[in-house]
């Protein structure tokens, strides 16, 4: 039987994505600085299994003159089915990422695209069983709201849309500022959750611009942090499956049913 599931037609949508950490060696004498000893060989191997999944346009996007230790946790190279084309996976030393934009279909698209990855990269990466140690994972989406979906003036929008109170001390406000809605605060909330477990929420609501119309931009993230060396493509695609359904719920909840309108729903099914 097919499952239902919602999708906006005037989403907010800026990017999805899902990025995998493994523990490199620090090197002493340049702090800040370290190094993937298996980096050459698993990008190679990586571009071939990746190019196996149809991500076979490679770009290097890191001069050849810039020592890879100085690259710990960047972006090298990007595979994508064609050029400037979406979505895309990134590698670096230390560094797996899954990207995706609008037009997003779904949530059961975008974890296929993981799966495609994390196989890739346990395939690809020298005998993952003793060197491959996850060190983080990460679900992001990143959002931003214009005029389309009722942004007038930002205070106003992240309270009544978003669920969102931003505070600043009475006297300030009084002595200084013309209006309250010309307090524009940038806000970042961190929790520790129950589920998934071991991991933490992050929300992060902030004023800017998006193709050149005022906005405001929210991430909504989940992360985990900690050792995870018994990991495997499918344990780790299962914490992804809880991160995707807790960051859906947190979105359902802080979003107004006037914004859900102005974003316009419609149901899709999926098997």
């Amino acid at each position: 039987m097919p499952n239902s599931h919602i999708l906006y037609e005037n989403a907010p949508l800026i990017e999805v994505l899902a990025e995998i950490k493994w523990h490199i060696l620090p090197l002493e004498s340049m702090p800040g600085m370290a190094i993937d000893p298996h980096f050459s060989a698993f990008s190679d191997d990586f571009k071939k299994e990746i190019g196996n999944s149809g991500f076979s346009s490679v770009e290097k996007i890191v001069s050849e003159r810039i020592p890879l230790e100085f690259m710990p946790f960047k972006v090298i190279f990007q595979f994508r089915e064609k050029p400037k084309q979406w979505p895309l996976f990134q590698i670096g030393p230390g560094l797996l990422t899954a990207n995706t934009i609008p037009p997003y279909e779904g949530w059961y698209c975008f974890k296929n695209l993981i799966y495609k990855g994390l196989l890739s990269l346990y395939k690809a990466y020298p005998y993952p069983e003793r060197y491959l140690r996850i060190s983080s994972i990460e679900l992001r989406y990143i959002d931003g709201f214009t005029r389309d979906h009722g942004y007038e003036k930002y205070r106003h929008f992240i309270r009544e849309n978003l669920g969102i109170e931003s505070t600043i001390p009475k006297k300030i406000v009084e002595i200084y500022v013309p209006s309250p809605e010309d307090i524009m605060i940038s806000q970042e909330i961190m929790m520790n959750l129950k589920t998934p477990e071991s991991s933490n929420g992050f929300i992060k609501i902030s004023p800017g611009k998006k193709e050149n119309n005022e906005a405001v931009f929210s991430e909504l993230i989940i992360r985990k942090e900690t050792k995870l060396e018994q990991s495997n493509p499918g344990s780790l695609l299962a914490w992804f499956d809880q991160a995707h359904a807790v960051l859906r719920d947190w979105f359902e909840i802080m979003t107004s049913d006037q914004l859900k309108k102005n974003m316009k729903p419609f149901t899709r099914n999926v098997r």
